[in-house]
């Protein structure tokens, strides 16, 4: 059942109530129902800036962990999961990729042994 779903049936369940008991101030229900539905939701855009920020600068992506862990919201809390998830590959990432390219540069022994005869020969 998504969010919609549990929202049309919180209201109609309300409706019903007030069917049942014409006392119920059945608008101030419905406001607060809607109220707390819009509280869990988190734009898309924050989102997605929480993604991006994760993944293209990793040890920024730990900001919206904590900014999202905290929040008492499980949408909150799985972005804020999603987001370490992707903080943490990226950080692998780039030290994969930087042990990979540190690896095929020459050492600095190899770098003193080249002979400055031959370096001249090679510029000529």
């Amino acid at each position: 059942m998504n969010n919609e779903e549990k929202l049309a049936a919180e209201i109609q369940r309300i409706s019903d109530l007030h069917k049942e008991n014409k006392d119920i101030d059945t608008t101030a229900l419905i406001a607060n129902v809607l109220a707390q539905n819009r509280e869990e939701n988190i734009p898309a855009g924050q989102k997605t800036r929480a993604y991006l920020v994760s993944l293209l600068f990793p040890p920024f992506g730990l900001y919206y962990f904590v900014k999202f862990i905290i929040q008492d919201n499980a949408q909150a809390k799985k972005l804020a999961w999603t987001a370490l998830a992707l903080t943490v590959i990226a950080i692998a990432a780039v030290w994969w990729l930087t042990s990979a390219i540190l690896s095929a540069s020459p050492e600095l022994q190899q770098i003193q042994n080249i002979d400055l005869k031959q370096l001249q020969e090679l510029t000529q």
